[in-house]
């Protein structure tokens, strides 16, 4: 079976489904562990429809300032935290019921300020449920503030006064806009457009402390009625009488928030906070009275503080960590099956035998086959359970044994009568110590060169039962905690592309890029990792099929080198071969057996199973020396016994 599709994803994709993870928890945990989705999407701006939220994703645009990494994540976050605030204090239909009540495309209506464009309807309901909403959030979750003022800043205006004083409509709402959401003045809007905002502050904070939707719109009539007059002058004036603000399609016409009795409740638990902290506000305020004349410098400060943007460094440092946590996971889960080349060097050590070097490919295998490792494991299920509890036996602590009537050792003082009446030797106590509890590592190489379709038992070829073994170790070492990979190798030919990516294997039907070119390799296969056995896992282990060739040095040498990566106090390399290596010029068994003796120089046993034609074997017990198992109809009894054997020797 072909690979599915998205079967491994990139390291983008995972970091980028890691913050949305975070961020739903995040939302989650603030918003009374309420259950929604969260989703994102490429579509213009964020937006919700109750049940779920829609988080735009890639919020550079060209409208917009350079973003750093961490500052998009701290805009996706205030996105999140914006719409999860409308379904927590907003009703639907409310706003679209509105605009449908006040629009009209009839010049006179607008003369007559009874109705208006759709446009501006659009512009006043947005920002104004907008500026409510972000006010009940910030007063139920202070820290939502920072991520608001971030976003109100930075991407809601484009790049905010970038037209300032050009245009007093265009001025007029973004100042509107900016004083709803509390931000600086930009000291280059036009002077009518202050005036008239400051004309409406106090219907401004209406809309902001209103006790519902509906009240917050019903209080946006009287801003619209208040400023139309002067609006549609200076349309005539400028001769913008048809021109309509741009205002985002952020979803409000169709999205169905809330149930209105819990919304009304969540509005109004809200609203007794703002009464509370307002009412503090008025006793701080006599309380300062009485005092006297407050520290004018302190005041002076605090009133510059107000003149400047906030500080977002703490905030985006932090996000900056999230970042680097998220990029590290990616990273440890992707790396395993990164396609890269690796160079590997073989030192024979031998007089006359110089160092010579290669590279290997690594790259996922390009067959997938759950229900094929299912079988497998169907067919050996009943011996994964004793390898696994002998393997556990063998690394758990040996206690201490003392052992009496020994011819050496201690002497028993109880025991000298017998030496000298009954001349009995036997007198002496031996203590053999234990020992600890062992931890062990193992990794298997299977060859899936093309000779192992061979037949190995009537009925079976050679790669299917270095497929049952394969799903034997996995099982077993997954059950007794023993961390375990298993990689397959061949050696063939592969496509190189130009910006660095491996294709394997070669297509068939001639459609390589221009400037790929192909190359030749030991290709090495990640089968399952340290750590993993999920479907991922077990799809490339049931899909492995024979392949090409086999450099059984290089390969060899590779899994060695990974090995020693490792500290374990037992580490145990399993190859898997048919007995029918291809060598390089200068290469010969003499090498593979240089490779198996340096590595037990190095504290890894190497053993070899053994899985082919009867001829083939003298040859793997001179590459494997002392380590080359000839593979009988019960594969799980001469590896286990053999592996046992290895643990054992290495424990004394």
């Amino acid at each position: 079976m072909a690979l599915p599709v998205n079967l491994l994803p990139s390291r983008e994709a995972i970091i980028k489904d890691r913050e949305r993870e975070r961020l739903q928890r995040y939302l989650f945990i603030k918003f009374g562990r309420k259950k929604f989705n969260m989703y994102w999407t490429d579509l213009e701006t964020s937006y919700t429809n109750y049940s779920d939220i829609y988080i735009k994703y890639n919020l550079q645009t060209p409208s917009h300032q350079s973003f750093t990494m961490d500052e998009l994540r701290m805009l996706r976050k205030g996105h999140a935290i914006h719409e999860r605030g409308h379904i927590e204090y907003d009703v639907a239909g409310v706003t679209y019921n509105w605009r449908e009540q006040n629009v009209s495309t009839d010049r006179k209506e607008w003369e007559s300020n009874d109705k208006y464009p759709m446009g501006w309807l659009k512009y006043f309901s947005g920002m104004m449920v907008d500026v409510r909403m972000e006010n009940f959030v910030i007063t139920d979750l202070p820290e939502a503030k920072q991520y608001f003022d971030f976003c109100n800043y930075k991407w809601r205006f484009g790049i905010r006064g970038e037209h300032a004083g050009e245009d007093r409509l265009h001025d007029f709402r973004e100042c509107l806009a900016s004083r709803g959401f509390g931000l600086i003045d930009i000291p280059d809007w036009h002077p009518e457009a202050i005036a008239l905002t400051d004309s409406v502050m106090d219907m401004v904070e209406d809309v902001k402390f209103s006790k519902s939707t509906q009240e917050g719109m019903d209080n946006t009539t009287r801003i619209v009625k208040s400023v139309w007059p002067t609006l549609w002058d200076w349309m005539v004036q400028d001769e913008q009488e048809e021109e309509n603000p741009q205002v985002d399609e952020s979803g409000h016409d169709n999205s169905s928030w809330g149930d209105p009795d819990e919304v009304q409740q969540n509005s109004d638990r809200v609203v007794v906070k703002m009464q509370l902290k307002m009412q503090k506000c008025v006793d701080q305020n006599e309380s300062e009275l009485e005092v006297g004349d407050a520290d004018e410098d302190g005041a002076l400060q605090e009133e510059s503080d107000l003149d400047q943007e906030p500080d977002f460094k703490s905030t985006l440092k932090s996000l900056n960590a999230e970042l680097a946590a998220d990029e590290n996971a990616a990273d440890e889960e992707t790396g395993p099956y990164k396609a890269q080349q690796i160079n590997v060097t073989i030192d024979e050590k031998r007089k006359g035998k110089l160092p010579h070097s290669d590279h290997v490919v690594l790259t996922p295998f390009y067959e997938h086959n759950v229900p094929e490792y299912n079988r497998i494991k169907a067919e050996v299920q009943r011996q994964i359970q004793p390898v696994a509890a002998a393997l556990k036996k063998l690394l758990d602590p040996t206690p201490d044994q003392r052992y009496a009537n020994q011819r050496s050792g201690r002497l028993n003082v109880s025991k000298v009568w017998s030496a000298s009446i009954m001349d009995d030797p036997n007198v002496f106590i031996k203590k053999v110590n234990g020992t600890p509890a062992q931890d062990a590592r193992i990794l298997v190489l299977d060859d899936c060169s093309g000779s192992t379709q061979g037949e190995f038992l009537p009925g079976t070829s050679r790669i299917e039962a270095m497929k049952r073994a394969i799903v034997l170790l996995s099982e077993a070492t997954q059950s007794a905690k023993i961390p375990t990979a298993a990689y397959a190798f061949t050696d063939s030919d592969y496509v190189q592309h130009e910006n660095g990516e491996v294709q394997y294997p070669v297509p068939d039907d001639q459609s390589i890029p221009e400037r790929a070119v192909i190359n030749h390799a030991s290709i090495v296969f990640p089968l399952k990792p340290f750590g993993k056995l999920t479907d991922v896992e077990k799809g490339f282990i049931g899909g492995l099929e024979p392949q090409v060739g086999n450099r059984d040095t290089i390969a060899l040498q590779w899994a060695v080198n990974e090995l020693r990566r490792y500290r374990e106090s037992i580490r145990l390399l399993i190859v898997l071969s048919d007995g029918q290596p291809w060598f390089q010029e200068g290469e010969d068994e003499n090498t593979m057996k240089s490779i198996v003796q340096q590595a037990q120089q190095n504290g890894i046993d190497v053993i070899c199973l053994f899985i082919g034609s009867g001829y083939a074997f003298e040859t793997v017990k001179k590459m494997y020396p002392g380590g080359a198992i000839f593979v009988s109809k019960n594969l799980a009894r001469d590896l286990s016994q053999n592996v046992m054997q290895i643990i054992k020797r290495r424990r004394r």
